[in-house]
């Protein structure tokens, strides 16, 4: 009859509140101490980053993939937080998966591929912007080929 449901992120042990860890108990709720915030934001930083830089591959004819469906980047979050020193519990890696899979829903714009499976790419302007600078000038110079080719006779006479 005494007993109170435990707060959001808390568990009861041997009848005591006790909260996940990421949280720490202030009366008798769990507020967060940052930890998570902290590795969510930086594996997220990296997720975008590769599928940014995948997108920026296949920009430039060099085999990257444009589309990820939600197992790959739940796969790749789960190969982050692997190398992650942050060394979280079960609990704690439930939490900043979570937290990352919204921050890609967030960042990444969603399409349905042929078969009618939601897929998520990097925006083209930031997968733009992950373009080597080798493959930039390439592109530029295939794009500028007459003012190119002009500008080489031009200087040879």
């Amino acid at each position: 009859d005494s007993c109170e449901p435990c707060p959001e992120n808390g568990r009861c042990v041997d009848g005591e509140l006790r909260c996940v860890e990421g949280f720490k108990k202030r009366g008798r709720v769990c507020v967060e101490d940052g930890l998570l915030t902290h590795t969510a934001n930086k594996i997220s930083e990296l997720l975008q980053h590769r599928i940014c830089d995948e997108h920026a591959h296949a920009l430039c004819g060099q085999g990257g993939k444009i589309l990820f469906q939600q197992h790959d980047i739940s796969s790749m979050a789960d190969e982050l937080l692997s190398k992650d020193a942050a060394r979280l519990s079960d609990d704690g890696i439930k939490v900043v998966k979570e937290r990352v899979l919204q921050s890609a829903h967030g960042f990444l714009e969603t399409t349905s591929t042929y078969d009618k499976v939601q897929a998520f790419k990097c925006p083209e302007l930031a997968a733009e912007l992950h373009r080597p600078l080798s493959c930039q000038a390439r592109q530029w110079v295939s794009s500028n080929i007459v003012f190119v080719m002009t500008f080489c006779v031009l200087v040879c006479f």
